[in-house]
């Protein structure tokens, strides 16, 4: 089989799978379903985990809906509390962007650009209210602690783009609808090393979160409509990497 061959059946086989899947009456796949199972330990011998207002960090969201993985954005978080969300080919404050281009007054920047949300950008629970909004069920957020150095670098790589001569080559925040997980696994692989190891790009978003779990994160936090709280660590063995899920926000 020859490179073309390769690249054919390599970009074929998501669309194939997606719709056997779609025949079958939809995806097995159910909320997080790459959650440990040693990770969960009962509630009372857990450390709950703090926000880490002044520590840069990256991001990454995994959202199910159903029975299904539905969609993946990246969160960034800067030495400032600068916050960048990248939404790609979703809808988060879509139609703000759309209504500021329509206007006579552009006094300030848009909200969206490029799938970029470069101002007043959701909190966590902002955007897990939202993906619930579209039915989804669950919000899975990786978290690592990085520099302020690595964040900044991060947010021009985001913000800006870069072309061919980049040493990892171009790249655009703009992102095709459905393509969403692919974006996000193909930046993580040429990006955010040596914060992140992603090998391979992803079409589904459950497959990503099968290889974020294998980091490991400094966190996980698990966002859900459900009003009782229920928390995940690690095992003893590794004690900084721990898991939270954290019900409806009133």
């Amino acid at each position: 089989m020859n490179k073309q061959q390769v690249l054919l059946r390599r970009l074929t086989q998501p669309f194939v799978t997606l719709s056997w899947s779609l025949m079958i009456s939809g995806c097995v796949i159910g909320p997080t379903p790459s959650l440990p199972n040693t990770w969960e330990i009962p509630s009372s011998g857990i450390e709950i985990v703090s926000e880490h207002p002044h520590t840069p960090h990256l991001q990454v969201l995994i959202m199910y809906s159903g029975l299904a993985s539905s969609h993946s954005a990246l969160r960034l978080v800067g030495k400032n509390n600068e916050v960048l969300l990248w939404d790609p080919a979703g809808d988060y404050a879509r139609f703000d962007g759309r209504d500021f281009f329509l206007s006579n007054i552009k006094n300030q920047l848009p909200r969206r650009m490029r799938d970029l949300i470069i101002r007043d950008p959701p909190t966590l629970e902002t955007y897990a209210q939202f993906r619930w909004s579209l039915d989804d069920t669950r919000v899975e957020v990786f978290e690592w602690d990085i520099s302020p150095t690595q964040a900044e670098q991060l947010r021009l790589i985001l913000l800006e783009g870069t072309d061919e001569l980049h040493p990892s080559g171009s790249f655009s925040s703009f992102t095709w609808p459905f393509m969403c997980t692919v974006a996000v696994s193909d930046f993580l692989q040429r990006f955010t090393k040596p914060i992140i190891h992603v090998s391979d790009w992803y079409f589904f978003p459950d497959d990503l979160a099968e290889t974020l779990y294998q980091q490991p994160p400094d966190r996980v936090r698990i966002f859900t409509p459900e009003t009782d709280e229920l928390k995940f660590s690690q095992p003893p063995h590794h004690p900084t990497n721990q898991v939270r899920t954290t019900g409806a926000v009133p």
